[in-house]
């Protein structure tokens, strides 16, 4: 049994006999939504656009309530 190839030890975590198997890469997330894509604080400024146009539409509703009760 001359003929026999050594296996590296597991220094990438593989047991014994499984050196046949494919080392496994992570996932890349093609279907991921755009806001795991984003940055952090590009999300908080979109966010805080968003509540500023919010604040905004609220006012301006309260402002034509309050012309139309007068």
């Amino acid at each position: 049994m001359a003929d026999t190839i050594s296996l590296p030890s597991s220094a990438a975590g593989r047991a014994s006999g499984k050196g046949w198997k494919d080392q496994k890469t992570p996932t890349v997330r093609s279907q991921q939504s755009e806001g795991h894509k984003t940055k952090w604080q590009e999300r908080m400024n979109k966010t805080k656009k968003e509540l500023a146009v919010k604040k905004l539409q609220q006012e301006l509703r309260q402002e034509k309530e309050d012309e139309r009760r007068r």
